[in-house]
């Protein structure tokens, strides 16, 4: 089942005796543990049939007594192990998988990594989802999407932005983007301007916009904005900038060998949703040949190795960014 289609069920109060959330984003299971605990149960039937437990806090015994209860003065029990990564006692739990009790709601929350054994035998009684990071590539697209199910429209730009800017934490991105709709009336589209009114992110200063001046081969935009975003480096690290920009330079790569490609080809060999960023490419495959390309990546491989210390006694993040930008738009001056 998908993340959408259980949340929809928790919701219309249709119940599986166990739920086992795990993998690697949290965001997603956090979520859907969320809703259960809202749902499953009113307020006043809380105190005496639900447990929120942890991990390592729990033995099997006491569990396993948790999970035999039966309700007081309500339909069910909720039983919610929290951290579940933490407790190693779910192998011991074969008999339970195969006969849970049809009044309680067992739910495991298994963060950041996956389930082990007992995985086939939940599937066939329970409700499993498997957390799945959302790569940076698709990004954009989650923004767009979850911003959709909001009722809420944004430029397919400032998706682009803001992924950019905040990276996958999911949680972070949510946290961001609620900020907005608190704040503009609906109907409004989310653009550059919003975001950076109400998030902080420069319109003109970005990475976004680094990439688009380096595509363009403008050298004095490009470190006008090189030099902005050293001057701010402490809003988004330079560890950050530089994932971001051999991203950029990797998807031209990618570029470089399916040129021939239609827009639409193209767009599905770079991973990207929307085939308006593949004019992007294209301009970038002018001002960077393969060669240079390759130069590029070498040379952000060097600035990220810097950036955490390798020969590198001194010089400050936001010096190696404009120095490493220069370089690559200066392959003559980098050779000397």
């Amino acid at each position: 089942m998908t993340y959408q289609q259980i949340l929809k069920d928790i919701k219309q109060k249709k119940w599986a005796p166990i739920y086992l959330f795990h993998g690697e984003e949290p965001f997603f299971i956090n979520k859907l543990t969320e809703a259960i605990e809202q749902n499953a149960l009113e307020e006043h039937e809380k105190a005496f049939n639900q447990d929120i437990i942890y991990g390592k806090d729990i033995d099997l015994p006491r569990l396993k007594s948790y999970l035999m209860q039966y309700p007081a003065m309500a339909e069910r029990r909720v039983v919610i192990v929290k951290e579940a990564a933490d407790f190693k006692g779910f192998k011991d739990l074969k008999a339970y998988w195969a006969n849970p009790n049809p009044s309680t709601i067992f739910v495991i929350a298994h963060k950041y990594k996956k389930f082990g054994a007992g995985l086939k035998a939940i599937e066939k009684v329970g409700v499993v989802f498997e957390s799945k990071k959302v790569y940076d590539n698709k990004l954009p697209a989650w923004i767009l999407d979850y911003l959709k199910s909001k009722k809420r429209d944004i430029n397919p730009q400032t998706a682009t932005l803001l992924a950019e800017y905040l990276g996958n934490d999911l949680s972070k991105i949510v946290n961001e983007l609620e900020k907005i709709h608190l704040n503009i009336p609906q109907g409004q589209k989310i653009d550059n301007a919003t975001v950076e009114k109400y998030i902080g992110i420069s319109k003109t200063y970005n990475v976004f916009e680094l990439q688009d001046a380096l595509s363009a081969r403008n050298k004095e935009k490009a470190m006008k904005i090189a030099f902005n975003l050293a001057g701010n480096i402490h809003k988004q690290p330079l560890v950050l900038i530089l994932a971001s920009l051999y991203g950029y330079f990797s998807k031209v790569y990618v570029a470089h060998k399916n040129q021939s490609k239609s827009d639409a080809e193209l767009a599905k060999a770079l991973g990207i949703r929307f085939q308006f960023h593949v004019k992007n490419y294209r301009r970038a495959m002018q001002a960077f040949p393969l060669a240079e390309v390759h130069r590029s990546m070498a040379l952000l491989r060097e600035y990220d190795l810097k950036a955490k210390g390798l020969d590198n006694a001194s010089t400050g993040p936001g010096e190696l960014l404009e120095e490493l930008i220069f370089k690559i738009l200066n392959p003559v001056a980098h050779a000397y």
